[in-house]
């Protein structure tokens, strides 16, 4: 990954087989990444699970999510990345990136399959944003460039309207929204220096036993191994982008020991630090 630096905020393109094994798309850090894949086949691998996508699936990622893709046949994947500060113009826009659940990674909700006749939809959209970076760059055609994501974002709500009124009511009462949106900005805010669940159940006031039930019913997942996988993203981040020492980056995320850091990553991330850090451009797949 690298810093994104684009006077536009957003970047759409086409990926294409190459190679059994190369298809190139520049990843950049704290993006938020869709990508569609329009026809054939192909294997996005994260770095601790693989996607099989087919025709018309539509994958959402949050940021700092790197993967790889592989094919042995041809196929053509569309893409768009954004930042935060080209779609968040307002506190609503804020507010619905963070509610919306596309861009939390679960397994749940990132994963959407269009139905062929919405096909020219997304693609006209697609289209439009590609027109839009080719423009002069100004207000008016950023502000046509956000619109146009944000309608995008809506369409794929829109169509899987079932799932999401499942996840957001049945399964997600009020008060469960707010703990839970809490949990996220805390671990945000923390992850740094605080791995407990302990800790943040506290700073929520409420039980552990209840913040595990509502992570295991919402993500699917304890919330030890959400801090985790948060915990984790940021090493990620660091043995990237940083010239830090494996050691250095055990003391940054509050790690005693530099071992005690080494193993937490390999049982999270399937590899050493080390390894990551060396393999890790593997994993820049645009």
């Amino acid at each position: 990954m690298i810093d994104f630096i684009s006077k536009y905020g957003y970047v759409t393109g086409v990926a294409s087989y190459l190679t059994p094994n190369d298809t190139y798309i520049t990843q950049y850090k704290n993006v938020y990444q869709m990508v569609w894949l329009k026809s054939g086949s192909v294997t996005l691998s994260l770095t601790h699970l693989s996607k099989k996508l087919k025709v018309n699936d539509c994958l959402f990622l949050g940021k700092n999510e790197m993967f790889r893709l592989t094919s042995n046949e041809p196929y053509e994947l569309h893409y768009i990345q954004f930042t935060d500060e080209f779609y968040c113009l307002t506190d609503t826009d804020h507010i619905f990136l963070e509610r919306c659940s596309f861009f939390n990674n679960t397994e749940v909700l990132n994963l959407l399959n269009l139905e062929s006749q919405y096909v020219h939809f997304v693609n006209s959209y697609l289209n439009h944003l590609k027109d839009l970076r080719e423009k002069e760059f100004n207000e008016v055609n950023t502000l046509m460039a956000h619109n146009t994501i944000q309608r995008i974002l809506l369409f794929a709500l829109s169509l899987n309207i079932e799932k999401f009124e499942e996840f957001n009511t049945k399964r997600l009462s009020p008060q469960m929204r707010t703990i839970l949106s809490k949990f996220t900005q805390l671990i945000k805010t923390h992850i740094k220096k605080e791995r407990s669940v302990l800790f943040y159940a506290d700073k929520l006031g409420v039980p552990v036993n209840l913040l595990t039930t509502l992570c295991k019913e919402v993500y699917g997942i304890t919330p030890k191994k959400f801090i985790a996988m948060a915990s984790v993203n940021e090493a990620k981040v660091l043995l990237k982008h940083t010239g830090l020492s494996i050691k250095e980056i055990a003391y940054e995320l509050n790690f005693e020991e530099s071992s005690n850091f080494v193993r937490f990553f390999k049982t999270a991330a399937g590899m050493a630090p080390a390894q990551y850090r060396e393999h890790v451009n593997e994993f820049t797949a645009f």
